[in-house]
């Protein structure tokens, strides 16, 4: 089974350096998903306007996917 790397830019920044294993590219990038959202909740971004982008890549370092983030507080 490939293994893909989950790296997170944005206001907190993190390389993946274990990875997980996954059957595919596909399972990745919906993994991906659930990465951003899970550092959504953690509170990490909770400031106004920011963004989380998690970049899914393989062993090889190529790119598989992009899932970026975007939390937009507004005062009402």
């Amino acid at each position: 089974m490939p293994r893909f790397f989950f790296d997170i830019d944005g206001e907190i920044s993190s390389r993946d350096c274990d990875g997980r294993e996954l059957s595919d590219r596909y399972s990745a990038c919906r993994e991906a998903v659930v990465v951003a959202k899970e550092t959504a909740l953690s509170g990490a971004y909770l400031a106004c306007d920011v963004e989380a982008i998690v970049r899914v890549r393989r062993a090889d370092n190529e790119v598989v996917c992009t899932v970026t983030l975007t939390c937009r507080i507004e005062p009402v």
